[in-house]
């Protein structure tokens, strides 16, 4: 009898156990049916911190240069690393500030196929991440930094890109317009060039004063936790990559604004998007390649002759305006 009681507090300790431990899906998350629980967990068991084993060699080849040149120090930020990209990451404005990762040609051919698992990052205090809830509302998109077609080369590599740490908030037009065309530009780099750099970020400015404004005055989304997770006013893309001569870059920045950009005026908008890397570094405060020589000539990065066509048709009919 005594032996039959403890096999049954065994096995409620088993159950229970399992039920805290297993990853569930949030709510107002979106999963494809091919997504599990069971697949989730192992996945995120991949996730490291700044100081976990193999976090450093994933720094090193996401980055052109070294981490350390660049200028930050903040008790609210904080770099999350996880195979194939890194984040840095604001528990204020529970949005990441950038990410950074390497992409080959050969990343792109043959991969796996698009698989969505929105879910919060389970590397944050609640206090500190955004989750689905936060983008039940009418106006932004859950807009991807490191796109999920920039990695198709295994589930899990795609997996992480539908973390919320790799999230800000988006305009429709914008995310499915000319931030989509140019994440199709640079995938169409990395294949013609064979491999290249790429460092995607928010910028929070919201005067337009041309500096990175202190996180209390960012705008906020309201959303079904509150008004929580902040708006970028602008976002901006690093593109690099190596030749015999060294490194060559190109930098793009853009409003995070409700504008359609026609797909025949797309490389008119784009050849004005297109900025000095020295823009970018005043304006979100981070010193991308600090004391490191990177050549920047546009002549050297031609756009594809067919673009990509603008998605923003897809946006909702009567698609609120913030």
């Amino acid at each position: 009898m005594l032996g039959m009681l403890r096999k049954a507090l065994c096995l409620i300790l088993l159950l229970a156990f399992s039920s805290v431990s297993a990853t569930k899906k949030e709510p107002y998350c979106e999963w494809d049916e091919e997504i599990s629980s069971r697949f989730i967990k192992k996945a995120d068991k991949r996730l490291l911190t700044e100081n976990r084993k193999g976090a450093r060699e994933i720094v090193r080849e996401s980055l052109p240069f070294e981490l350390s040149t660049l200028n930050f120090e903040s008790d609210n930020e904080q770099l999350l690393v996880q195979p194939n990209y890194i984040i840095w990451y604001d528990s204020d404005l529970r949005s990441p500030l950038w990410v950074a990762y390497h992409l080959k040609g050969s990343d792109l051919r043959d991969g796996v196929p698009r698989e969505e698992s929105f879910r919060s990052d389970p590397r944050l205090k609640y206090w500190e991440k955004s989750d689905c809830a936060d983008y039940k509302e009418p106006i932004f998109d859950q807009g991807h930094m490191v796109p999920s077609a920039d990695m198709k080369r295994s589930r899990e590599a795609m997996a992480s890109t539908y973390l919320m740490s790799n999230m800000t908030a988006q305009h429709c037009h914008f995310n499915r317009g000319q931030w989509q065309v140019l994440e199709a530009v640079v995938r169409n780099w990395a294949e013609r060039y064979g491999e290249i750099w790429v460092i995607s970020g928010a910028i929070y400015d919201r005067y337009g004063e041309g500096e990175r404004d202190p996180d209390q005055i960012a705008w906020r989304m309201s959303g079904e936790r509150g008004v929580r997770v902040a708006i970028p006013s602008h976002q901006y893309k690093i593109v690099m990559r190596k030749d015999e001569t060294g490194l060559l870059g190109v930098a793009f920045l853009m409003p995070n604004e409700d504008r359609v950009v026609r797909t025949e005026d797309m490389r008119e908008y784009l050849g004005n998007a297109s900025v000095d890397i020295e823009a970018v570094v005043s304006r979100s405060g981070f010193d991308f390649g600090k004391g490191i020589k990177i050549r920047e000539d546009g002549e050297e990065w031609l756009l594809p002759i067919n673009l990509p066509s603008s998605l923003a048709g897809l946006c909702k009919e009567g698609y609120s305006k913030y």
